[in-house]
């Protein structure tokens, strides 16, 4: 697995000169290679996906991110806020077009559910893929808008939450930010250090079955959450107007 948008071409892969490198990479190799490429559709649009080369040397399936970073890779409402911002906001000069398939890919080495970058903070990503079939959980990133070690602390630490909830391994890669190897137990068993150049290697199992979590998804935990939230404000709520009274019933004495 290479990181995400390691591989960037304007127009499809398939017309540019690394698809053919690629595709001789894998066939030398002998191996499934899943690589982060970004396609410049137009001047205003691109695609950020994770893509398969066979060990044949053919290409595989993609999967296109779904879940894209506002202001990172699209601007909601960008009309609005390049009037306010102006010119030279710094704001991205194209949206990601996001995808619209299941997060998983079908591969000769197993079925590979797949959370692209900050797709990984949120559990219906990795749901999904495994859901699908996924039977590990691929997790390439590209950390380098963060340039220390919060944030892809943070992440790594999603990956642990992901491999708990689906019982999956997760194997997440950055050329800048952390890239990890983590077990279905949450445990990491190896990690960079920040933009560290190395690969990482580990005997992972392929997994199946279904957890709780991704049987009954986020929604309970959502809507009790939601009850407990209400109940402390009520009590909150009857403890101020009780003592509010206790208060006025001394002052009338």
């Amino acid at each position: 697995m290479w990181p995400e948008n390691v591989v960037a071409v304007e127009g499809p892969i398939a017309a540019n000169r690394e698809n053919a490198e690629l595709s001789e990479l894998a066939k030398s190799l002998n191996t499934t290679l899943v690589v982060g490429i970004t396609e410049g559709l137009d001047s205003s649009r691109f695609a950020n996906a994770s893509i398969v080369y066979l060990p044949d040397g053919s290409s595989g399936e993609r999967y296109d991110k779904v879940r894209r970073v506002p202001f990172g890779e699209y601007v909601p409402l960008r009309s609005v806020i390049e009037g306010i911002a102006g010119a030279n906001s710094g704001l991205p000069l194209r949206d990601a077009v996001a995808g619209t398939e299941p997060a998983i890919l079908h591969t000769p080495a197993g079925n590979l559910a797949v959370a692209i970058s900050w797709e990984i903070f949120f559990t219906n990503r990795g749901r999904d893929g495994v859901l699908h079939g996924g039977q590990i959980l691929l997790n390439p990133t590209n950390g380098s808008s963060y340039w220390l070690t919060e944030v892809q602390t943070q992440q790594v630490a999603s990956s642990q939450l992901r491999a708990i909830e689906t019982g999956r391994w997760v194997l997440q890669a950055a050329p800048t930010g952390f890239s990890a190897i983590v077990t279905p137990s949450g445990d990491v068993l190896q990690r960079t250090s920040i933009s560290e150049q190395a690969v990482l290697q580990q005997e992972v199992m392929l997994r199946s079955g279904d957890t709780i979590a991704t049987v009954i998804g986020p929604l309970p935990i959502v809507l009790v959450s939601i009850i407990l939230l209400l109940l402390a404000w009520w009590f909150a709520t009857n403890r101020f107007s009780a003592l509010r009274s206790k208060l006025t019933r001394r002052q009338s004495a």
